[in-house]
């Protein structure tokens, strides 16, 4: 019975400031300034905290409404409901 001989590849060493600068760099989308969104179109992520009292109220709208809507539509939704309340 023979066994396979493998090589044993060394990787090479990454210091750990190298990892952070790359996570920090960032990426390009490709645009270039002129290509650009408008600044209401950019996308930002945002944590919400909600009461798991309102989140099954939510749910229940969510649930009882026609269609496939997700939670996410429905808080936006009411969000744009609010803004267009708030600023006429």
């Amino acid at each position: 019975m023979s066994m396979a001989i493998s090589r044993k590849i060394s990787k090479p060493k990454v210091e750990e400031t190298q990892i952070e600068e790359l996570i920090f760099k960032g990426g390009s989308s490709g645009q270039t300034e002129t290509q650009q969104e408008p600044e209401e179109d950019i996308i930002k992520k945002v944590q919400l905290r909600i009461s798991t009292n309102k989140i099954d109220k939510i749910d229940s709208l969510v649930n009882s409404r026609a269609g496939k809507v997700s939670r996410h539509t429905w808080i936006m939704e009411a969000i744009e409901e609010k803004l267009e309340k708030e600023c006429s």
